[in-house]
């Protein structure tokens, strides 16, 4: 995966893959090219990056909800550098059909039912979102040693395949939108 460096809401990352010896594909956004030879996909990768700074990061094979990618964002949040850091709430992303990310998500679930809904089958649900929990909390104490001053969080989590908890990135200002449209559909009545 190359991602810019200053980047949101995913625009500008691109997936890499191997399909055969010497045949690539390249997907940004839901296009995707189809290249033979390194020497091909450099320079198309130096197109489509101009002078932007990127970075590589490992793919993850991410979980799926009916064949599309979804990862979860956990918000961890505290009140002031004395208080603990609490999880403030978590949320899925379901990725757009035809995209490799979920950046573009439209479709926003809560956890549980994302894990039941997917591909993954693990031992029990509510110990894989205690674990999520767990890592998101000593993450965001982590990099609270480096940025002390930071109170909030936004942390995108993959599962893969076999439900292992990844971290994908670290957001200091996380969108708070998707909970309230959690909210919202709650509180309509059901048809």
């Amino acid at each position: 995966m190359l991602k810019p460096t200053l980047g949101h809401s995913g625009y500008g990352i691109i997936q890499v893959s191997r399909l055969e010896k010497y045949r690539y594909a390249l997907q940004k956004e839901d296009r995707k090219i189809i290249l033979d030879g390194k020497q091909a996909v450099y320079e198309q990768i130096d197109k489509m990056i101009l002078d932007q700074s990127y970075l590589v990061q490992q793919r993850i094979p991410l979980a799926q909800i009916e064949k599309r990618p979804f990862d979860i964002r956990v918000v961890v949040s505290r009140a002031n550098k004395d208080t603990a850091r609490k999880i403030k709430g978590m949320f899925a992303k379901v990725a757009e059909e035809g995209y490799v990310i979920s950046n573009v998500a439209r479709q926003v679930i809560p956890v549980k039912q994302a894990i039941e809904s997917s591909n993954l089958k693990p031992d029990s649900i509510q110990k894989l979102i205690r674990k999520i929990e767990l890592v998101c909390l000593v993450a965001a104490r982590y990099l609270c040693s480096f940025y002390p001053s930071q109170n909030m969080i936004g942390l995108d989590i993959g599962l893969d395949r076999d439900a292992q908890v990844w971290i994908i990135e670290a957001n200091f200002k996380p969108s708070m939108k998707p909970f309230l449209l959690l909210l919202k559909r709650r509180s309509e009545p059901q048809k």
